[in-house]
């Protein structure tokens, strides 16, 4: 995993909202928090820690910070599905704003 291959990733999540909500309607950002969430980018912790070893994780980790970081009883892995996750939310947020998705 490199950030070139997030990104890639990122698009295609984008891509693939923006034909849902032009077909069926609906919100994006809620349409990206559902792919983003399911994503085994982010559901399997070897995935997870892969990108928190390779990317850049910086927006990932603001997230993770905003969400109120480290709750009781945190783990190594809780932390890095939690950054991935926000990390590749944020670059398929920043996909869906240049292709001006709107719902």
């Amino acid at each position: 995993m490199n950030d070139y291959e997030l990104d890639q990733i990122a698009k295609s999540y984008a891509e693939d909202i923006a034909a849902e909500v032009k077909e069926h309607g609906g919100e994006p950002r809620d349409l990206a928090y559902e792919y983003v969430d399911g994503s085994e980018h982010v559901i399997y912790y070897s995935k997870a820690h892969d990108i928190c070893q390779h990317c850049n994780t910086e927006l990932g980790e603001d997230f993770f910070e905003e969400m109120g970081g480290p709750g009781k009883g945190a783990t190594y892995n809780s932390i890095a599905t939690h950054i991935a996750f926000g990390e590749l939310l944020s670059r398929v947020e920043s996909e869906l704003n240049k292709l001006n998705v709107e719902g």
